[in-house]
């Protein structure tokens, strides 16, 4: 299983640099401060505390065939509920992702929540937390934690929703952060 088709590719990777200003330039696109105000560098790490960047417009053709966006994330303290840390929109389109306490909820027609998630980091040998969003050209979403898609047992380990209509119908857009205003608009 791979992340995506051999003829799709990444528009904007980052490694800890400002998403407003990444580093690496091929093929990489700009992110752009949608709600609060960005961040710092630390230890190589992207930090911020209030804030949601997008990714506005693109190409029409590229949204049709699907989106992705893959995260990861590492808090110090668990976000306020439905607080919105992923969103991906075709146009016509939407799925978010919102904080529930140590879960995740995806967000269509329907909404489901994650099993614990250890948000906050506290157990024994924590991990970040790393989520991958995808809307299909189904107009379907899932949303894949831990990168694991079926266990031994077969069991699945993904969420899975229809998108909802999208309230910014001309808009192809990605969004991602941890701005609480952010969850419901």
């Amino acid at each position: 299983m791979g992340v995506a088709k051999r003829t799709d590719y990444w528009t904007s990777r980052l490694n800890g640099d400002d998403p407003t200003s990444p580093t690496v330039t091929r093929n990489n696109q700009a992110w752009s401060v949608e709600f609060g105000s960005g961040g710092s560098s630390v230890d190589g790490y992207w930090v911020t505390s209030n804030v949601q960047y997008e990714i506005l417009n693109t190409p029409e053709a590229e949204a049709a065939t699907g989106m992705t966006i893959v995260a990861c994330f590492s808090y110090n303290t668990v976000p306020n509920d439905d607080t919105m840390l992923l969103y991906l929109s075709t146009g016509g389109y939407e799925v978010r992702v919102l904080s529930a306490g140590q879960k995740v909820k995806l967000v269509g027609t329907t909404t489901v929540t994650s099993d614990d998630l250890d948000i906050s980091m506290a157990e024994e040998n924590p991990v970040p937390l790393v989520l991958r969003l995808t809307l299909d050209e189904n107009n379907v979403g899932r949303l894949y934690m831990r990168e694991i898609i079926e266990d031994d047992d077969a069991n699945t380990h993904y969420l899975e929703v229809n998108a909802n209509v999208s309230s910014s119908a001309s808009q192809h857009n990605l969004r991602f952060g941890n701005y609480a205003g952010a969850g419901s608009g």
